[in-house]
């Protein structure tokens, strides 16, 4: 039934867990276009002011001066939120907040001046200002279904109580022409709520049918501050890949520090050829500003998940896992990059043919030249990169970089892995940054004394956690002698372990012939 379609799309679809959130490519249109509309507005209102002491002159009287001091404030307001959305950094998630928050108080200027405007007795059935906007708004501004439900309804609510406050003011209360002269705008506001449920639906089902390249997206797998992460699929080839992108108006959103980033990310994995290291296909700026790569599809867990889902790895899988990056990092140590973001959700355990627990580095969007890394550890921003509970003491203090700072953070995503506990567990970033200088962790062995963890590993992973680079393994080479040494001591991690594992936790088949 009609009215049973439009109620699910009204609240069924904002209740869900996606309701309260938006795609990455409509949150980035939804800042462009919410700095666009504040400007709009901030133009329009400051030109009212003289049309109106042209046209009103001094017959205005009160009712000028009213709308001329709200029209003052909304133009004023729109420009203080402008500039706090194009220059303090807010998060995507906060910046449209604080634009949906902007539209409530519009509706409510609108709903006020609307009463000095007509009386304070409006004409029963008459449209107001308000409703105008409601239509227009959800047009213009993507904003999540929750979201845009809540601030419809709150905004179509400024209207009837503009009009009780004005007749409150004026001492004579007419409940029968509240009721009436409220009427058009609450209705319009529902045919709003739904509108705005209906276009959203629309633009996720565009986004999601869209193509880059010779690539035609299939579905969303994952997301970021700045990019997204698309499950692709070659339009010839027909063969699956992994297509991050980051969209014109989210890299203007950024500035240029967002597209070099980008760019550095695709031109640094495309120079390494190590199997542990995720694969780059292909590269491309579409015509509306797009920047995209496309990369092998992992089929398989990160690290980060993995642990979370499953708890602490066997001591054998820890030293595989610290062999496999090992062999990535010396090609990339090599080459002078410095990878500087290496943590459990930059590592995939992956299927890879028939093999089963492959690893496999990815995400070097953090990645620079040693050359480079020793002139600049500290963003643009002014803040350290890289992931605070990862970072390197001499990344924390802004020192020179180079691979020993990559081991340092392994050392990190070993006794995460062992262990199920981070190195150090702090409030707030800066006080995480300042254990990473100052202190030295405690063993994983006495961390988590019921893993039982062989003495050759927690020496591995103290000597990756010397705060003093100089006492750290060399490069990622040493690393791998120490882990070959190691392995010869500590229990073994077998390919029938290995398939017993994927099998029971991830239900891979598993055929006898494989495991051998």
């Amino acid at each position: 039934m009609p009215a049973k379609r439009i109620l699910r799309a009204m609240f069924v679809e904002a209740a869900t867990a996606a309701g309260a959130e938006l795609p990455a490519d409509l949150r980035g249109l939804a800042l462009a276009r919410v700095r666009g509309t504040l400007l709009f507005l901030a133009a329009f209102f400051a030109l009212t002011i003289p049309l109106r002491w042209l046209t009103w002159g001094k017959a205005g009287g009160r009712a000028l001066a009213v709308v001329t001091v709200v029209s003052a404030t909304v133009s004023v307001l729109s420009l203080v939120t402008w500039a706090l959305l194009r220059f303090a950094k807010l998060p995507a998630k906060s910046a449209l907040a604080a634009g949906l928050v902007y539209e409530v108080w519009v509706c409510f200027a609108l709903a006020m001046v609307e009463q000095v405007l007509v009386g304070q007795s409006p004409m029963p059935f008459r449209l107001s200002l308000v409703a105008i906007f409601l239509l227009v708004f959800p047009l213009v501004i993507p904003s999540p279904p929750r979201w845009r439900l809540i601030t419809t309804a709150t905004c179509a609510a400024t209207a009837p109580f503009a009009i009780a406050l004005a007749q409150l003011l004026s001492g004579a209360v007419h409940p029968r022409e509240l009721v009436l002269a409220s009427v058009p705008t609450v209705v319009v506001g529902v045919l709003a709520m739904w509108l705005g449920q209906v276009v959203h639906r629309l633009r996720v089902a565009a986004s999601q049918g869209e193509a880059l390249g010779q690539y035609e997206l299939v579905k969303r797998i994952g997301e970021g501050g700045m990019g997204e992460v698309w499950e692709a699929r070659h339009a010839q080839l027909l063969r699956p890949a992994a297509v991050k992108l980051i969209r014109a108006e989210t890299a203007g959103a950024y500035g240029d520090a967002a597209r070099a980033r980008f760019r550095r990310e695709a031109q640094a994995t495309s120079a390494l050829r190590s199997p542990h290291t995720v694969e780059l296909y292909d590269f491309g700026v579409t015509d509306d500003g797009t920047l995209y790569y496309a990369m092998e599809l992992l089929d398989g867990l990160d690290l980060e998940t993995l642990v979370k889902r499953f708890g602490p790895m066997h001591p054998g899988r820890v030293l595989h896992v610290l062999e496999g990056v090992a062999r990535s990092l010396a090609e990339a140590h090599d080459l002078g990059l410095v990878h500087r973001d290496i943590k459990p959700a930059n590592l995939y355990l992956c299927r890879v043919g028939i093999e089963l627990d492959f690893v496999k580095l990815l995400d070097f969007g953090l990645v620079k030249p040693r050359t480079l890394a020793e002139d600049s550890p500290v963003s643009m921003a002014g803040a350290i990169s890289g992931t605070p509970g990862y970072v390197a003491p001499e990344h924390a203090a802004g020192e020179p970089l180079d691979g020993r700072a990559d081991l340092y953070s392994l050392g990190c995503v070993a006794y995460y892995l062992a262990t199920g506990k981070r190195v150090f567990h702090r409030g707030t970033k800066a006080s995480l940054l300042a254990a990473h200088r100052t202190e030295d962790p405690i063993r994983p062995s006495l961390r988590a004394p019921e893993r039982d963890i062989p003495e050759a590993l927690d020496e591995i992973i103290m000597s990756l956690l010397c705060r003093d680079r100089e006492r750290r393994p060399g490069n990622a080479r040493h690393l791998l002698r120490l882990v070959e040494e190691a392995s010869a001591t500590c229990p073994k991690w077998t390919r029938l372990d290995t398939y017993a594992w994927w099998s029971a936790h991830l239900g891979v088949e598993t055929r006898p012939e494989l495991v051998l």
